[in-house]
């Protein structure tokens, strides 16, 4: 437990290193939420969380876009994790709560530091608790996904 010398010291804060670029695991959405862009853009914010062993608990967050270049990113994002999207259909964050992934993991520069990110074509399909190895064309068929 960290007892500090005076009220006023700030508790030390806990440095991470950066997970490998390339690093594959199995993660679960935490958290999920609307965001806006810096440009006025709907988006949706995912916080998942490393399952584990190695890395446990480590959190990684991930932006669906749905605008220029980043559409095809978020939708095989969708099918990965099963999530059912449509034109014309409003995609909640709640859709995403609980959904496991295998990520795999890149490494970027922001503000000067570097971080962990997923990489382009980073989410893949779980295998469910059986450890039955899962198809993405499994989760979700392409004819299914209009746009």
């Amino acid at each position: 437990m960290y007892m500090p010398e005076n009220l006023d010291e700030p508790a030390p804060k806990k440095v991470y290193t950066v997970i490998p670029a390339g690093t594959v695991a199995e993660a679960e959405v935490i958290a999920a939420a609307e965001k806006l862009s810096s440009g006025g853009k709907n988006q949706i914010e995912l916080t998942f969380c490393i399952v584990g062993p190695e890395f446990a608990k480590r959190r990684i967050f991930h932006l669906l876009c749905w605008e220029d270049g980043r559409r095809d990113q978020s939708k095989a994002a969708c099918k990965a994790m099963g999530v059912a999207i449509a034109a014309g259909k409003a995609l909640l964050p709640e859709a995403f709560m609980g959904r496991r992934a295998l990520i795999t993991l890149g490494v970027e520069v922001y503000n000067g530091k570097e971080k962990n990110k997923i990489a382009w074509d980073g989410v893949a399909p779980a295998a469910p608790a059986d450890g039955t190895p899962v198809d993405a064309g499994d989760v979700l068929p392409e004819e299914e996904i209009p746009f």
